[in-house]
């Protein structure tokens, strides 16, 4: 008895597209899927935007602590804190940030923290993958 040929298919999954912002873009990336992102040219992986968040914080620390130690400090950058309030969790010794707010504000914070440490927006890039269809 002959068995039917295993059948042949040219059939591939969709690969979804990886797409690159810097953070001066305007664009709202609500629904995306973020893969990870470059900062300084140097790409850190990420399984979320709260990872991207918490990092990127951590990274801009290294190079303008004063500046974020300042924000935490002031009343008017109510995202930041070197106080803990309900709400956050603490990234560094002594300053506390705001991870459970929407894509849109964590970006709008992390646009703020670049503004006053004086860095150029495109020195952060975020790589994510167009929600699926």
């Amino acid at each position: 008895m002959a068995l039917w040929p295993w059948p042949v298919t040219t059939f591939a999954s969709a690969s979804r597209e990886k797409i690159t912002f810097r953070l001066e873009d305007e664009v709202d990336l609500a629904g995306t899927k973020i893969t990870g992102f470059f900062y300084a040219g140097r790409f850190y992986p990420v399984k979320g935007w709260k990872e991207l968040y918490r990092k990127a914080i951590k990274l801009i620390y290294e190079t303008e602590p004063v500046a974020l130690i300042r924000m935490a400090n002031h009343p008017g950058f109510p995202d930041i804190s070197a106080d803990f309030q309900a709400g956050m969790e603490e990234i560094l010794e002594g300053i506390y940030i705001h991870t459970s707010s929407s894509v849109k504000s964590k970006l709008r914070v992390l646009r703020l923290i670049f503004e006053e440490c004086g860095l150029e927006g495109d020195l952060l890039e975020i790589q994510t993958t167009l929600p699926a269809m």
